[in-house]
């Protein structure tokens, strides 16, 4: 019986304004506090760390942390600050509920983003403040969702709400931080508004199905077989204007994985080349076919950090169409999208759909091999590390 009630809560919560929803999925949402992580009595001396980010990893079986990349990276980086010696506290970046203990407590690294982050960094003025910048900078997010908005409401005289911007990391984060790392390039670095000395980038991981075996594809169908490969936030991510975009173009498909069910009333989806296909798990032999089938995984999001279900799908051989916001660096393979109109993803999907079978061919293995290099955990970790100990060692406090 109470199972019954709770499907209809959820069910019932699904119809209300984003606004609302958030509120109350705040109010049923209990969040763990883990204290005293590697905490060693034996050390009067011991530094502390309040790492303010997700806690799913020390919640759940590590066999079903498949759904995200950030699960594996959260692990990695509470293993780089056990290796350095530090005592962690970990909570949940939206948890305001451990906010009166926190306030309460003194650290010597404040690493993360959110209410807990911000909390403790007014708290701990000595503390060296790390933001870590899974998004870009809050404001431009907010400036480009608000103009995909727009451009949503121009076409279909439809409202949408705000999705991503503002929900995770705000600008008071970034404005009380010492130093930010950012999950990006080059490129998404300087539209960051941070001290760039004090900014630096990380290359995160893609999700690999430990069975996937890379093979040729039939070049000739799959070059037709585009992914969108997202989450909640599909205008933010550019969803709408590729159904609008392919309906025009009955010939090609596009194959849409990880679309939010509350966002769904938003488009049409009933033509015969538009195929929701719901959430894939990343380790079924459903998303093979699906990678083997296609040979294009396409994002024209309006702010990332670096897009991790373009590098999942990436680690699968899929040939990237991005816009530069998703702060990949495309090298001799891929296609960026500097325009996000109809008009020319229009263009751009009819090339790539006609994209030279020869070429195609080799970019798909060039694009398999760099992606599990460069995207894989074990480079994250390094990195991740090698940055920690950078600005530690700056403010000479690394044990």
């Amino acid at each position: 019986m109470l199972g019954k009630v709770v499907f209809f809560l959820n069910k019932m919560m699904l119809l209300l304004p984003q606004p609302l929803y958030n509120f109350f999925q705040s109010k049923l949402t209990y969040f763990h506090f883990y204290q005293n992580i590697n905490s060693n009595p034996s050390v009067t001396t011991q530094k502390h760390i309040l790492i303010s980010y997700i806690t799913n990893p020390l919640e759940n079986d590590k066999s079903k942390l498949t759904g995200h990349t950030n699960n594996n990276e959260c692990l990695a980086i509470i293993k780089t600050f056990i290796d350095l010696g530090y005592a962690i506290d970990l909570v949940h970046c939206l948890d305001k509920s451990h906010n009166s203990i926190i306030k309460q407590k003194k650290y010597n690294i404040i690493f993360g983003f959110g209410e807990p982050f911000y909390s403790a960094s007014k708290n701990n003025y000595t503390a060296v403040k790390i933001v870590y910048l899974t998004e870009l900078h809050p404001e431009f997010s907010l400036k480009m969702e608000l103009e995909r908005l727009k451009y949503f409401h121009d076409r279909h005289k439809k409202s949408a709400s705000l999705k991503r911007s503002g929900k995770f990391i705000r600008t008071r984060d970034v404005d009380i931080a010492d130093y930010a790392i950012l999950m990006g390039n080059e490129y998404t670095s300087k539209i960051t508004k941070f001290s760039q000395d004090r900014l630096y980038t990380i290359k995160p991981t893609g999700l690999m199905n430990p069975d996937y075996i890379f093979k040729p594809r039939d070049l000739n169908q799959s070059r037709k077989n585009f992914i969108w490969f997202g989450s909640y936030g599909a205008i933010h991510k550019g969803l709408d204007i590729l159904i609008d975009v392919f309906k025009l173009l009955p010939e090609y498909n596009l194959f849409i994985c990880g679309l939010d069910r509350r966002e769904k009333n938003l488009f049409k989806l009933n033509y015969k080349n538009i195929h929701d296909l719901g959430f894939i798990n990343i380790k079924s032999k459903e998303f093979i076919c699906l990678m083997d089938s296609c040979s294009y995984v396409i994002l024209p999001s309006c702010s990332e950090g670096m897009a991790t279900a373009v590098l999942t799908c990436m680690n699968h051989g899929l040939i990237p169409i991005v816009t530069r916001e998703c702060g990949i660096d495309l090298l001799d393979w891929g296609f960026y999208l500097d325009d996000y109109h109809i008009g020319f993803l229009r263009e751009k999907i009819i090339e790539c759909a006609n994209y030279d079978i020869e070429l195609l061919e080799k970019q798909h293995k060039q694009i398999f091999n760099y992606s599990r290099e460069q995207f894989n955990l074990q480079r994250y970790s390094q990195d991740f590390e090698q940055i920690i100990v950078n600005i530690l060692s700056k403010e000479e406090i690394i044990t």
